[in-house]
């Protein structure tokens, strides 16, 4: 299965342009959040094929516990 859409969740905009960049040439529809929350929400409401999103940590815990 192809994914059509898909979601990245990062705070670093030079990677979400990059893999939307990448992603986009493919012809797949790309949407980006900037933060766990955000991207939740967007998961929820888009149903994206793929989600990539970062590792980052604040505070030593990871940004986006519990998924």
């Amino acid at each position: 299965m192809k994914a059509s859409r898909i979601l990245i969740i990062d705070q670093d905009d030079a990677f979400i342009r990059n893999v939307q960049t990448y992603f986009e040439a493919l012809g797949v529809d790309v949407i980006s959040a900037e933060e766990g929350t955000a991207g939740y929400r967007l998961a929820k409401t888009t149903d994206p094929g793929l989600i990539v999103r970062s590792e980052a940590r604040r505070g030593g815990k990871e940004c986006m516990s519990g998924w």
